[in-house]
């Protein structure tokens, strides 16, 4: 039977006792000390929690308790003196309880109906703080000053803190030991240790509860997209770039967690990187894989995604950015910030792919310093960019993308892929090669008889120059360029209201050529011109303005050595010249609208025919 809320005495059978237990809303106080919440219930611990001590002692006292329950004889001294007389010898037991204690056991076993009651009360107990008031007030502010700093002082600073603090008030006799202070911290709450030394969001960030989680009942339902730096010193081939670290963004698809599209770049995250790996999502990879013959797993990931996740970049706040997922049909959802767990399945790939594949490689720099340690990243960094890009692409199409994934109950992402593929119709742009140029970076250039000129390439065919010769030789037209090959761009025509293609006229060195390994081949260039040709052509040209300087004044006319000597940056008004030259050279030149004409500056050799003096004088 059971009391309702009104007052009520009800009948209720066992089962129907059984199910509100289970379901919670019911409980029973085996104690009747303290009222009972219902909104938190709780299990109670079993015996594997305590300590294999007081998991020992348990059975130990239960040994003297089942054998009066199974014997169903009364508690008094006479009946039970024997019974603990005969079960210490079974036992062997030195030291049996008296027949007081085996009431009490007995007693608590019966309350409780478990093994667990007969531990010993004592076992929540321990040693309890020895500080005086005083003495608690001066460590909990010296913690709040030093130890909860995000300063992150050490725990002896709180100590030598303590100490003054007591010296000057005359209680330094009550100093704790180094260990009880040390004991006193590590009792202080986690999350309150973490918000103090490294901030509130921090602690926040790891002590964060996952209670829920983003789902996707279907592929391309939701493609997260993230970057990040791989962890290891590539060179380029064709650029005779040093070593560097690249940039990988992703994108991977939430439903099957397969990887749908990435885009390896020397550059720092920008717009282009997320167009690239989004262009890469949309379309087939046959083509890709075409080129690696070593790769026979497929790689089915294609189709317009429907909702785009990505962090608060500004490179994803763009205006290229949302216009082309404008165009495509996508939506973007950005994560709060510093909220990495908005897109977790990306950041757990990202993390892996560092982890299982990047740090594998020579030349790894590893994920931090300790890590690395003595570990000669630059020596053996032998990685080519396009080799690094084929294992990246290896990995990812033969190895993440067939391995169980325990997110999607063990399945692989390929299957998982294929399985989601059977029931989804996949959207696909309606003009692949449009997709190319809306991915593509605007520009405006005057067309010239030699073409349009971007990144220092050179452009032109037959249909760019018709273009000037209908609207004007100062002709300037809209284009898209892309950074992944040089080899070609898109001019706008506008008569036509469509793009058409011109190829780069010096197809030899551009075709197949990206951007950055243009940038850095031109640097290169730079570089070998200013250290080697530059400087030699201007020492060349300084010496040779010197022989001419040297020759004139050499020569015997007043004036040509006066000409040489502003050469050399002598004062020519010295008192050692003639009073004929220092009238001449004290008048003023003759200014005519408000122009100086002075005489030409000719230097003859010693010899010159043009010379009045006789070579014999």
């Amino acid at each position: 039977m059971q009391e309702s809320d009104d007052g009520e005495i009800q009948t209720t059978n066992e089962a129907e006792i059984m199910s509100l237990l289970r379901q919670g809303t019911l409980a029973i106080d085996l104690d009747a000390e303290a009222e009972v919440n219902l909104k938190r219930p709780y299990v109670s611990r079993d015996l594997a929690t305590y300590p294999q001590a007081y998991q020992d002692q348990a059975a130990y006292r239960m040994k003297y308790v089942s054998v009066v329950l199974e014997q169903d004889i009364s508690w008094y001294p006479t009946t039970l003196r024997p019974l603990i007389k005969a079960v210490s010898a079974d036992i062997c037991d030195a030291n049996p309880p008296s027949h007081t204690t085996l009431c009490r056991w007995l007693y608590r076993y019966k309350k409780h109906g478990s093994i667990t009651s007969l531990i010993s009360g004592k076992r929540n107990g321990g040693r309890k703080s020895s500080l005086v008031p005083e003495v608690a007030a001066a460590l909990d502010e010296a913690i709040d000053t030093i130890f909860l700093n995000q300063q992150r002082h050490p725990r002896k600073e709180v100590i030598a803190r303590m100490t003054l603090q007591l010296e000057r008030t005359g209680q330094l006799h009550l100093l704790p030991s180094r260990a009880t202070i040390y004991r006193y911290l590590s009792k202080l709450e986690a999350y309150d240790v973490v918000a103090g030394r490294e901030g509130k969001a921090a602690a926040k960030q790891k002590f964060r509860s996952v209670i829920g989680k983003q789902q996707a009942f279907d592929i391309l339902e939701r493609v997260e997209i993230d970057h990040t730096p791989l962890n290891i010193l590539v060179y380029c081939e064709h650029g005779k770039r040093g070593n560097g670290r690249p940039w990988l963004t992703a994108a991977i698809d939430k439903h099957s967690r397969l990887v749908v599209g990435y885009y390896i770049s020397y550059r720092t995250p920008s717009t282009y990187a997320v167009l690239q790996c989004l262009r890469q999502a949309i379309l087939p990879k046959d083509a890709l894989l075409a080129s690696y013959p070593d790769i026979t797993t497929s790689w089915p990931a294609r189709g317009i995604p429907a909702v785009v996740v990505c962090d608060n970049g500004m490179e994803l706040h763009s205006h290229s950015f949302s216009q082309v997922c404008l165009e495509l049909g996508v939506q973007i959802q950005f994560c709060p910030a510093k909220k990495p767990q908005y897109k977790g399945s990306i950041e757990r790939f990202l993390k892996t792919i560092n982890h299982d594949l990047i740090h594998q490689l020579p030349g790894t720099v590893f994920s931090n310093p300790e890590e690395r340690g003595d570990y000669p990243s630059e020596k053996l960094s032998c990685i080519s960019f396009e080799t690094l890009n084929h294992q990246v692409l290896k990995w990812i199409v033969e190895i993440y993308n067939a391995t169980p994934h325990r997110g999607i109950g063990g399945a692989t992402p390929l299957v998982k892929w294929q399985q989601g593929e059977a029931r989804t119709v996949l959207e696909h742009p309606a003009e692949p090669a449009q997709l190319d140029v809306i991915l593509g970076q605007p520009a405006n250039r005057r067309v010239f008889h030699y073409g349009v000129e971007v990144n220092s390439i050179f452009y032109n065919n037959d249909e760019l120059q018709q273009l000037p010769q209908r609207h004007g030789e100062a002709l300037h037209v809209d284009l898209k360029f892309y950074e992944d090959d040089i080899g070609f761009i898109h001019v706008f025509n506008p008569e036509m209201g469509a793009y058409f293609r011109v190829d780069a006229i010096d197809q030899s060195y551009a075709q197949g050529t990206t951007l950055q390994m243009h940038d850095v081949i031109k640097e290169s260039e730079r570089q070998e011109n200013k250290d080697r040709q530059t400087t030699l052509r201007l020492l060349q040209k300084r010496d040779e303005l010197q022989n001419i300087v040297d020759e004139a004044l050499k020569a015997k006319k007043m004036a040509n050595r006066k000409k040489a000597a502003v050469f050399k940056g002598i004062n020519t008004s010295g008192s050692t010249l003639r009073n004929s030259e220092k009238k001449l050279e004290n008048t003023a030149p003759t200014i005519q609208n408000k122009t100086i004409a002075l005489p030409k500056l000719v230097i003859r050799s010693r010899n010159h025919p043009g010379d009045r003096r006789n070579s014999n004088e």
